[in-house]
């Protein structure tokens, strides 16, 4: 799917990243504090669930693609 952006928006990597860059305008300070909480494995990633916690814990609505 990612070879195919044009037929799986979702899975187009530069798409996500607009998104999740427009969710969090103006509370990088506080998303990124939240993002090394919701980090429970401690690997500097996050998975989808808890992306969505940090996103949630900042005061932005579910994401949705």
């Amino acid at each position: 799917m990612e070879e195919h952006p044009q037929s799986f928006p979702r899975s187009d990597f530069e798409t996500v990243m607009q998104r999740v860059k427009a969710l969090g305008d103006g509370k990088q300070d506080s998303l990124r504090t939240s993002f090394i909480e919701m980090d429970v494995d401690g690997s500097g990633y996050l998975n989808e669930a808890e992306l969505e916690g940090a996103l949630t814990k900042v005061g932005r609505c579910r994401l949705t693609l």
